[in-house]
C-alpha cells in the first residue's frame, strides 16, 4: 500500500491499542452484511469498541468529512458519496484509466467472480465520449465524414423546439444553440456539431470561426504541419454548412412571412 496510507493505519493502531488498553487490537466479526459470510472474525483496523464499523457508520464518516462539499456527476447530477459507490469509482479508474488487468481489481477487491469485477469497471458515459471523440479524431484524418450534410429548416426548428420544451433554459453556444443537456460528445468543438442549432443572428460568430480556421490553415501549412491543417480545413467545411444552414432557415422565415399582393384589373 502507498506509504502514507501505511502511516494513517500506524496511527489508528495506535488509537485503538491506548482506547483497549492492550498491545493488540481485538478479533472481531466483520459487520457488511452483503460480504459477511465471506469474512471470518480477524483484528480489523476499521472497528471501535470491540466491533467492526458498519457500512452505515462508515458512510456517516464520509458525510462528515465531506459536509460542505458539493460532488456532481459529468451531467450536472449531484453524487451522493457511499462506501459502495467509492468501489465503483476504484475498480473503473483502475481498469479503464490505469489499465490494471480486471483480473488485479478482482483480487484487491476480495470478489470471487470476476462477471461481477466487470460490471464494477464499467466504463462511465464519459470515458465512453473520450473514447468516441479520440475514434473520431483519428477519422477525421482521412476524410472529414460530416462534409455536405446538410440539415433542412423544419428539423432544426423541431430540434430547437424540441429542447426549449425539454429543458426550457438554452446554451449558447459558437453561432446557435447546443441541445443536448448530458455529456459532451465533442468535447465543446461545437462548430459542426450535430447537437447545435445554428441561428442567424449568431452568424458573424460562425464567420468569424471560419476566417480563423482558414488563417491557420494557411499558418500550419507554413510550417509543414499537414495534418493540423487538414483539420482546419474540415473546420471551414464545417463552418460552411453551418452558414448554408443558416441561409436555408432565413429563407425558411422569408417563405413564412411571405404574403403574396393580389391586384384586381378596375378595367374588366
Amino acid at each position: 500500500m502507498p506509504e502514507e496510507v501505511f502511516k494513517f493505519m500506524t496511527e489508528i493502531l495506535k488509537m485503538l491499542k491506548e482506547s483497549y488498553k492492550f498491545d493488540t487490537i481485538p478479533e472481531v466479526q466483520y459487520d457488511v452484511e452483503s460480504r459477511k459470510h465471506l469474512m471470518p472474525k480477524k483484528r480489523y483496523i476499521f472497528q471501535y469498541q470491540s466491533r467492526h464499523i458498519n457500512v452505515f457508520s462508515i458512510n456517516a464518516i464520509l458525510r462528515f468529512l465531506l459536509h460542505g462539499t458539493v460532488i456532481q456527476s459529468a451531467e450536472g447530477n449531484q453524487v451522493v458519496l457511499k462506501a459502495h459507490l467509492l468501489r465503483h469509482a476504484f475498480a473503473t479508474h483502475a481498469v479503464q484509466t490505469e489499465k490494471i488487468p480486471v483480473d488485479i481489481v478482482k483480487t484487491l477487491l476480495h470478489q470471487k467472480d470476476i462477471e461481477v469485477t466487470s460490471y464494477y469497471s464499467a466504463p462511465t458515459a464519459q470515458q465512453v465520449s473520450e473514447s468516441i471523440n479520440s475514434l473520431h479524431e483519428n477519422w477525421i484524418s482521412y476524410v472529414d465524414i460530416q462534409k455536405g450534410i446538410l440539415r433542412g429548416p423544419e428539423e432544426l426548428k423541431e430540434f430547437y423546439n424540441d429542447y426549449r420544451e425539454k429543458v426550457g433554459t438554452m446554451s449558447k453556444v459558437v453561432g446557435g444553440i447546443c441541445t443536448i443537456d448530458s455529456v459532451c460528445p465533442t468535447k465543446m468543438a461545437c462548430v459542426g456539431c450535430g447537437a447545435k442549432v445554428p441561428r442567424p443572428e449568431f452568424q458573424e460568430e460562425i464567420t468569424a470561426f471560419y476566417n480563423w480556421a482558414d488563417e491557420s490553415e494557411k499558418r500550419f501549412e507554413q510550417l509543414g504541419l499537414l495534418l493540423e491543417a487538414k483539420k482546419m480545413k474540415i473546420a471551414k467545411n464545417r463552418a460552411k454548412n453551418e452558414l448554408k444552414e443558416i441561409q436555408l432557415i432565413e429563407k425558411s422565415q422569408k417563405d413564412e412571412t411571405y404574403a403574396p399582393q393580389i391586384r384586381y384589373n378596375s378595367s374588366k
